[in-house]
């Protein structure tokens, strides 16, 4: 689908935004032009709507569909890599980064990472500012030629560039050690990197617009603020047209959150997996989390690890712990968010999963049958027994005065010479002897037992999408 300026119709502005290989010939010229209001692109204007979404750069467009040609007469943009691999040397100098942009997706080999390392920039600001004329370049060979991938380009950018800019992740620390414990080169430590999400998920990457950035799961926050520890542009930069969108709902001075967010987002439009993204964090970066439950380094100046020795397990488990609990926020709540806003957020959603778990999950009547046959038995034996000793005390003062009663040490008092038996009256009970009383602290600490005795009967956390989303799957939104 097309999606440029409707204000300049020069045969440029008739090609297509959204590219698809779809074989066939190249279509011809536009027959009609759809006008998109301000219902479809969320706002009229540079800033955020009410609702804090982030806005687009400008509220109309045209839209064309077309096709490119599947094939033609050589040149690297139609090389399949996936049969024959990399070829740099097939490919001229000037073209290295056309070249390895066409299939970022596929990991480089060593001789593509070191021709690329000293012309790819792994600073944000350095890329953007080539991309506005390299990205034309390669729009240009995808609007001519075409490759097999869709590339969602920048709404009213002239000359047009896609809204993705890919990057060769750089290391910034030098403590990434491998399993053996012996410190990686550059070069695996991005291949590490470019392992951390599978092939479809880099792909996704090309498709992203400000839409993409309105709201974020802050599990995906969290994660991009570990990874971002340790990698500099860890999954690519944005266009500067969804930069100066995000920085009106996430201002550029608060760095590191923009930063954050912008990563999150990313990761969370490519559809990887938190789970495995944790298993990378733990088991490859060696990252190590504090231990408090809200503590997210996503809101802090900088990033902390804790100095506890744990093992792999016990690493993965308070992260995936911590991770499972977060909800989804708006960007603009974000900018202003607090750990105290998500430590009360998290325990009240908690207790309202607790409270849905237990209305919606059925009572097995027979478990709860067998645990107060259990408790009328205890009850019962008990009683008894305080009868039976009651009996017995009262024989004892019926036996006269002065007859050592057969009571233990500070059961008895000294009344004119005498020795009488003291009878405790029990707090919240009636005045009988204290052996055997079912007292109400007694019959508290019975009901606290049955869960340990049946843990099948106690309460269950609703679970079912996770921490931050109902049972149904439909997940909250903090901050909405």
């Amino acid at each position: 689908m097309l999606r440029v300026s409707s204000s300049r119709r020069s045969a440029w502005a008739l090609w297509t935004c959204f590219v698809q290989g779809v074989p066939g010939t190249v279509s011809a010229r536009a027959v009609s032009t759809t006008n998109v209001g301000p219902a479809d692109v969320g706002t009229t204007n540079d800033g955020p709507t009410s609702d804090g979404r982030l806005g687009y750069r400008q509220s109309q467009f045209a839209s064309e569909t077309c096709s490119v040609p599947e094939t033609g007469e050589g040149g690297w943009y139609l090389t399949d890599v996936d049969e024959v691999g990399w070829d740099w040397s097939s490919v001229s100098e000037k073209d290295y980064e056309l070249y390895w942009i066409s299939r970022f997706w596929l990991p480089l080999d060593k001789r593509g990472f070191d021709l690329l390392e000293s012309r790819v920039s792994a600073r944000p600001c350095v890329r953007r500012t080539a991309w506005i004329s390299r990205g034309a370049a390669f729009a240009g060979v995808v609007l001519k030629r075409g490759v097999r991938h869709p590339w969602a380009l920048a709404a009213g950018a002239r000359p047009a560039r896609p809204n993705y800019i890919p990057s060769v992740g750089r290391r910034r620390r030098g403590d990434i050690p491998d399993l053996m414990g012996k410190e990686r080169s550059d070069f695996e430590a991005y291949q590490v990197l470019h392992g951390s999400i599978p092939r479809e998920a880099w792909m996704r990457l090309t498709t992203i617009d400000t839409r993409s950035f309105e709201r974020c799961r802050l599990a995906y926050v969290e994660l991009a603020c570990i990874i971002s520890a340790y990698f500099s542009s860890p999954y690519g930069v944005v266009d500067v047209s969804i930069k100066d969108a995000i920085d009106c709902v996430v201002p550029s001075t608060k760095t590191n959150r923009h930063r954050y967010w912008t990563v999150g987002c990313l990761l969370q439009h490519s559809g990887a997996s938190i789970k495995r993204l944790a298993e990378f964090c733990v088991m490859k970066l060696c990252y190590n989390p504090i231990g408090r439950r809200y503590a997210l380094q996503c809101l802090r100046p900088y990033t902390r690890t804790s100095p506890s020795r744990r093992s792999d397990s016990a690493r993965l488990d308070i992260l995936n712990s911590r991770l499972s609990a977060l909800p989804v926020v708006l960007a603009k709540t974000f900018a202003q968010l607090t750990q105290k806003q998500v430590s009360d957020y998290m325990e009240q959603a908690t207790k309202n999963q607790t409270v849905v778990a237990l209305v919606q999950e059925p009572l097995n009547q027979g478990d709860w049958d067998k645990a107060l046959a259990e408790c009328l038995s205890y009850a019962a034996g008990s009683t008894a027994v305080a009868r039976k000793q009651g009996k017995n005390q009262a024989r004892r003062r019926r036996g006269g005065c002065g007859r050592t009663p057969a009571v233990g040490s500070g059961r008895v008092v000294e009344h004119r010479g005498e020795m009488l038996p003291q009878t405790r009256i029990a707090p919240n009970t009636s005045a009988v002897p204290t052996r055997g009383v079912i007292d109400d602290e007694t019959v508290l600490l019975r009901k606290r037992r049955i869960p340990q005795a049946y843990p099948h009967l106690a309460k269950k956390k609703g679970t079912e999408g996770g921490f931050g989303s109902a049972l149904n799957g439909h997940q909250y939104v903090f901050g909405a």
